[in-house]
Formats: structure tokens, C-alpha cells, sequence
């Protein structure tokens, strides 16, 4: 039994160490979509600002362009977050679900131990009966 719950206790810790990676790795994907949100607002400023100064919209193909570039760099990083934070999630379930196997095992193992003391103690119960009526008997 022993065993039994040291293989539990490091399927929880390896459980909770999953679970504390994708949380990490959520916040990531968060912060990667407020970066994102970021360039699309600061984009439409300054297509604001160049279609009211032509100074400003010399510049602007190669700032658009630039920051287009940014954008899709940004959304292959979100992609492959997501990819990441699914695998984690498929890891965790796959944690949860050998966890839950070796409690299952330790509860059966633990039914049976008390079906055990029962069936002993019964035996027991059993015995002293039988040796009262015997000795009711002999004394009859």
C-alpha cells in the first residue's frame, strides 16, 4: 500500500505541476493577444494620423508594412501557444486519468482490506459462540 500512495502523491505532484505550466502558458497567450490588439489599435492611429498629414503619409506604407509584418509574427506565436497549451491540456488529462487509476486501485485495495478484518473478525465471533454452546452444553 505504501507504494501505492507514494505513486499517488507523485501523479498529484506531476498533476499539479501541469496544471501550473498551463497556466503560465495561458497568461503567455493572453499577453501574446493584448500585444496583438496593441498593433491593430496603434495601426488604425496611424492610418488616422496619415490621412491628416502628408508628411505622416510618406512614411506610412513602410510603417503599415512593418507592422503587418509584426502582426503575422505575433499570430504564428498565438498559433503555436495554442498548439502548446493543448498539448498540455491532453498531458494533464492523461496525468488525471493515471491518477485516477491508481486511486480507484488503492480504494478496492482498502475495501478488500476491510472485508477482511470482517471476515476475520466473524470467524472470531463465530468461534467463541461455538466453544460457549459447546461448553453449555457440557455442562448440561
Amino acid at each position: 500500500m505504501k507504494s501505492l500512495a507514494t505513486l499517488i502523491k507523485l501523479y498529484r505532484k506531476r498533476l499539479d505541476d501541469k496544471r501550473l505550466e498551463l497556466l503560465r502558458e495561458e497568461e503567455l497567450l493572453e499577453e501574446l493577444h493584448k500585444i496583438l490588439a496593441r498593433i491593430r489599435e496603434e495601426m488604425q492611429s496611424e492610418k488616422a494620423v496619415a490621412e491628416k498629414s502628408i508628411p505622416a503619409s510618406y512614411y506610412f506604407p513602410a510603417y503599415i508594412e512593418q507592422a503587418v509584418n509584426t502582426e503575422r509574427r505575433i499570430e504564428s506565436l498565438i498559433a503555436e501557444q495554442q498548439k502548446k497549451i493543448e498539448t498540455i491540456q491532453e498531458e494533464i488529462a492523461e496525468e488525471f486519468s493515471e491518477l485516477k487509476k491508481y486511486e480507484i486501485l488503492r480504494e478496492i485495495k482498502q475495501q478488500a482490506a476491510v472485508k477482511e478484518e470482517e471476515r476475520i473478525e466473524q470467524m472470531q465471533l463465530d468461534e467463541i459462540a461455538t466453544n460457549s454452546f459447546l461448553q453449555g452444553r457440557k455442562e448440561n
